[in-house]
């Protein structure tokens, strides 16, 4: 009995030498990337202008649901309940899509964006049903016209698998110019995305940020027509 306690601890003795010493850098930096995590923070686009200086279109916040599917153990679970609270759709397509586009391990998926206020509380209250789950706010195009000069100012859309192809300095939600000025003027209204290295807790929830690289806004875009004329003239022409 003695020589097979003896050897137990010794069996244990040499796992924890392993762990402890031969392994002890390995596994402190396994923690540390379980712990900390590097976001990258999108910029928002540069403001469009008419030629009186008068806003066309700028840039709001929005709250989006974004998830780590590593976070979480039951991920079949976790996107049944984040369809319930926020009402979103294809959840496992846009996780898989990111995954295909070669989404790095613990890069945040935007799964739900542009939430109203109760998705939002919904998500607050029942965060520790929702492991991996966590809640962005994000830059949001807004155009102060609506519809008005659409065939112009164009509109922008989340980067396709042939745009990360073509475009090496965009990454997976991204967006980009798609038609009219926003696409023309691409190079002008994007700005430079920041990034965040932030402590998580064992559910991917934030906790705190350890240092942050600060995004820029570039330039403004100044069109030659007057956005009051264009008023004018769509009134006109439906009257």
């Amino acid at each position: 009995m003695t020589t097979v306690m003896i050897a137990l601890f010794g069996l244990v003795s040499v796992r924890l030498y392993y762990l402890q010493v031969l392994h002890h850098h390995d596994n402190v930096e396994l923690a540390d990337r379980n712990r900390i995590r590097i976001r990258r923070v999108p910029a928002p686009r540069g403001l469009v202008f008419d030629r009186n200086h008068r806003p066309l279109v700028d840039t709001r916040p929005s709250f989006d649901a974004m998830i780590v599917p590593e976070d979480s153990d039951n991920l079949s679970e976790t996107i049944e309940k984040l369809e319930l609270y926020t009402g979103g759709e294809n959840i496992p397509g846009k996780i898989s899509d990111a995954d295909q586009a070669g989404r790095p391990p613990y890069e945040p998926i935007m799964v739900v964006e542009r939430l109203a206020w109760q998705q939002v509380v919904a998500l607050e209250a029942h965060q520790l049903e929702l492991p991996g789950v966590s809640l962005e706010i994000t830059p949001a195009r807004h155009y102060l016209y609506g519809q008005l000069a659409a065939h112009l100012l164009g509109y922008v859309g989340e980067v396709t698998k042939n745009d990360l192809i073509e475009k090496a300095d965009y990454h997976n939600g991204d967006e980009i110019g798609k038609f009219g000025l926003e696409r023309v003027s691409e190079g002008y209204l994007r700005g430079n995305a920041g990034g965040q290295e932030i402590e998580v807790d064992a559910v991917g929830r934030r906790l705190r940020v350890l240092k942050e690289n600060h995004r820029s806004q570039l330039a403004t875009s100044r069109r030659g027509s007057d956005g009051r004329q264009e008023r004018r003239f769509r009134r006109a022409r439906s009257e």
